[in-house]
C-alpha cells in the first residue's frame, strides 16, 4: 500500500513548478552577451540592484531597482530540464530558467535563428523566496 501511495505522489513532486504563493527577490544581476569570435558568453555588466518577480500561473510582473523599471509578461511553464530546473517561456520569446539549488534565475533574451542561440542572458543570483502577503478582509465584510 505504501508503494502505491508513493507511486501516485511521485509525479506530483517531479513535475512541480514555482510556488505562485511566493515572490522572488534578487540583489545581484549579471548581464552577458554572446561573443561569436570567442564562441562563449561574455559578461558585460554586474550590478548590485534589487530585482523582484511576482509569479503567477500565466504571467509574472517584475520590479527592478525600486521602480526604475517595471513590467508584466505572460509566460508558460515548459517543464523541468534534466537538471531539475524549472523552464518557462514568456510572451516575448524569452526563456526563463529557475535553478532552485544554485539560487539563480537565468533569463535568455533576443533569440537569433541564424545561429540558433540567444544573444543575451541576465542572471539574477542570490534569489530568495518570500510568502506573498494577502490583504486582510475583516470578517464582517466577508461574503
Amino acid at each position: 500500500m505504501q508503494n502505491l501511495i508513493l507511486l501516485l505522489l511521485f509525479p506530483l513532486f517531479s513535475f512541480s513548478q514555482l510556488d505562485y504563493n511566493k515572490y522572488v527577490t534578487s540583489n545581484h544581476i549579471e548581464k552577458m552577451t554572446w561573443n561569436s569570435e570567442k564562441n562563449h558568453y561574455q559578461v558585460n555588466d554586474q550590478m548590485y540592484r534589487r530585482y523582484v518577480i511576482y509569479p503567477e500561473a500565466d504571467q509574472y510582473s517584475f520590479n527592478f531597482n525600486y521602480g526604475e523599471s517595471e513590467g508584466v509578461f505572460e509566460w508558460e511553464f515548459i517543464g523541468k530540464d534534466e537538471l531539475n530546473m524549472d523552464k518557462y517561456i514568456n510572451s516575448n520569446g524569452e526563456k526563463i530558467i529557475i535553478n532552485h539549488e544554485e539560487k539563480e534565475i537565468w533569463i535568455f533574451l533576443n533569440y537569433d535563428k541564424e545561429i540558433n542561440r540567444y544573444l543575451n542572458i541576465k542572471v539574477l543570483s542570490n534569489i530568495d523566496f518570500h510568502v506573498k502577503k494577502v490583504d486582510y478582509i475583516p470578517q464582517t465584510k466577508r461574503n
